[in-house]
C-alpha cells in the first residue's frame, strides 16, 4: 500500500516544484489488498462521514466477480 501514496505524494512534489499549488489529501489513495482478486478501498469509512451528509453504501458479492471464480 506504500507505493499509492508514495506515486501521490511524488507528483505532487513535481506539481509544487512547477509553482502548482497543490494540497496532498491521503483520504484519496487507494488501499489496496493484493490477493487474488484484489481488494480495495477508497475514501472515508461509512462511520466517518459527517452525521449531516446522505451516503449510500452497496455490496458485490465476490463470487459474482469472474476473476474471484477459480477453476
Amino acid at each position: 500500500m506504500l507505493e499509492h501514496k508514495a506515486s501521490v505524494q511524488g507528483e505532487r512534489v513535481a506539481e509544487i516544484i512547477s509553482g502548482k499549488r497543490r494540497r496532498f489529501d491521503p483520504v484519496a489513495i487507494a488501499a489496496v489488498c493484493f490477493t487474488e482478486p484484489e481488494v480495495v478501498s477508497v475514501g472515508l469509512t461509512p462511520d466517518d462521514v459527517p452525521a449531516d451528509i446522505e451516503i449510500l453504501t452497496g455490496q458485490f458479492p465476490l463470487n459474482a466477480n469472474g476473476r474471484a471464480i477459480h477453476g
